[in-house]
C-alpha cells in the first residue's frame, strides 16, 4: 500500500478509563496492486470487483453513532480507552464499546488450531480500502506502542474461538445486500478467499506489556462478506 502522510491521530483518555499506561495460510498475491490517489479513494482492484464498486464505495463511509458504529476515520475524539467497565480496556464512548468497520480486501486467512493452552484463533490480514482509516488504526497501535518498529502495510483482525465446536460462526452473506445479520445467511471459514472484500466489525482491545507500553488488538466480532475476487 502506498503510504502518505497524515495529520496524528488522537484518543482521549481520562481518569478511571485510562488503561495502565504499560499494555494453513491462504495468501493473495495482488494484495498491494491497488493505486493511490488520495486518503478517502477506494484502495481496490477494479478488474476483480467491477459490480461492487458503487456499492462499496458508499458502505466505507458509513458510520452510527446512535449503535456507537464507526469506520475508523470516522472515530469520535471522545472515544477513551475504558480500564473501568472492561479488562482489558476497550476503546468505548460513555463506557459502550466501539465498533469500527473495518473494510479491507483478504490478504490472507488462517485459523490456528488449539496450541499450548491457547484456543483456536481465527486470523484475518486486510489490505484497508481507505488510507485514510489505514492510518487511523496505525496510530493507535502508536499511541499503545511507541516502539512499534514500522507501520504495517496490513491490518490484522482476529478473534480466539471458544465454544463447544470450536469454529468461527460469525460470517455473514452482505454480497447482495449489507443489512443486519439476522437477514442473512451465515457462511463457513472456507467460504471467504484472499482478494474478497470484507467488512470486519471489531473491537480494539490494549494489552499491557511485560517490557512497557501496550498491544492493541482488533478482535472480530462479525466478519460480512462483501463481493467476491472475479480473478
Amino acid at each position: 500500500m502506498a503510504s502518505t502522510t497524515s495529520p496524528p491521530i488522537s484518543v482521549e483518555t481520562g481518569g478511571a478509563h485510562d488503561p495502565m499506561p504499560q499494555a494453513d495460510v491462504k495468501k493473495s498475491p495482488s494484495s498491494d496492486a491497488a493505486s493511490l490517489f488520495d486518503e478517502d479513494a477506494l484502495i481496490i482492484d477494479a478488474q476483480a470487483h467491477h459490480a461492487a464498486l458503487r456499492r462499496l464505495s458508499r458502505q466505507v463511509r458509513f458510520s452510527d453513532a446512535e449503535l456507537c458504529e464507526f469506520t475508523p476515520a470516522d472515530l469520535p475524539v471522545g472515544a477513551v480507552w475504558d480500564g473501568l467497565f472492561y479488562d482489558p480496556p476497550v476503546l468505548a464512548m460513555d463506557s459502550n464499546p466501539v465498533t469500527l468497520r473495518i473494510f479491507g480486501t483478504v490478504v490472507t486467512i488462517e485459523c490456528i488450531p488449539a496450541i499450548g493452552g491457547f484456543p483456536p484463533l481465527i486470523s484475518v490480514e486486510l489490505a484497508l480500502l481507505r488510507s485514510v482509516d489505514h492510518h487511523v488504526l496505525v496510530q493507535l497501535l502508536r499511541d499503545a506502542n511507541p516502539m512499534l518498529a514500522r507501520e504495517p502495510s496490513h491490518i490484522t483482525v482476529e478473534r480466539f474461538i471458544r465454544g463447544v465446536n470450536e469454529y468461527f460462526r460469525e460470517i455473514y452473506d452482505g454480497t447482495s445486500l449489507l443489512r443486519p445479520k439476522e437477514f442473512l445467511s451465515r457462511l463457513k471459514v472456507s467460504d471467504i478467499n484472499p482478494g474478497d472484500v470484507v467488512l470486519a466489525e471489531c473491537v480494539a482491545m490494549m494489552e499491557p506489556l511485560n517490557g512497557g507500553g501496550a498491544e492493541v488488538a482488533f478482535e472480530i466480532a462479525t466478519i460480512f462478506l462483501l463481493s467476491h475476487s472475479e480473478t
